[in-house]
């Protein structure tokens, strides 16, 4: 087994808890500025009380779902420096790229089932690029520059809800849900971005022992 895979960076419990933590209090900024922009339009706080009580557990489940493939994709990203890690990681996103490039897909100009699925093969094979171009930087960067990689990914949460907001709008589900899921997705690692730039251990480590030196 390779140094990098034996160092799994903490126990798996405090991984899943910060992964759900950073999903749910993402979901709830998600609300508060859904809730903040539409107030207009809200008759009143029983509304909100019984839409939050009934969207609730379906919300959280979805979300928790996510962050928690979220979470072992974040490990890997971390051991992505090995190549097979490399491969495999490319090989997600190119499936995920192909999903959504035929999802995309269908409207006037790639109405032929070879024309969608062409534009569904470049987006998956641009898409697996990328992530084998750029994810062991992603790695050098978490384990060298944490504070940088929470920065980086905070403002590329910010980008895509931005572009989720403002680009296409009711237009190709699939590309804003592809979004949003990218998002809950790397929440995750943001959490852990954000627990090695604090230095918080995820563990106690045992005392040095000490070494008695008998003298004869």
């Amino acid at each position: 087994m390779r140094p990098s895979f034996a160092a799994a960076g903490g126990s798996a419990l405090p991984r899943v808890a910060r992964a759900l933590w950073a999903g749910w209090i993402l979901l709830a900024v998600e609300l508060s500025i859904a809730l903040l922009g539409a107030v207009h339009e809200l008759a009143g706080a029983w509304e909100v009380q019984y839409g939050l009580i009934w969207l609730a557990p379906t919300a959280m489940a979805a979300t928790s779902a996510f962050t928690l493939l979220g979470a072992g994709l974040g490990w890997l990203v971390e051991h992505a420096e090995a190549r097979p890690v490399r491969g495999l990681l490319a090989g997600v996103a190119s499936l995920f790229g192909l999903v959504v490039g035929f999802g995309v897909g269908g409207g006037r100009h790639l109405a032929s089932l070879a024309s969608r699925g062409g534009f569904a093969l470049l987006v998956a094979a641009a898409a697996g690029a990328l992530v084998w171009c750029s994810v062991a930087a992603a790695a050098r960067l978490l384990r060298t520059r944490p504070g940088w990689c929470l920065t980086a990914l905070l403002l590329f949460g910010a980008t895509a809800e931005l572009v989720n907001h403002f680009v296409l709008v009711r237009l190709y589900p699939a590309f804003h849900w592809a979004l949003a899921a990218l998002v809950l997705i790397s929440a995750p690692l943001a959490a852990e971005a954000l627990e090695r730039a604090l230095g918080a251990p995820d563990e106690p480590r045992p005392a040095p022992r000490r070494v008695v030196v008998r003298a004869d």
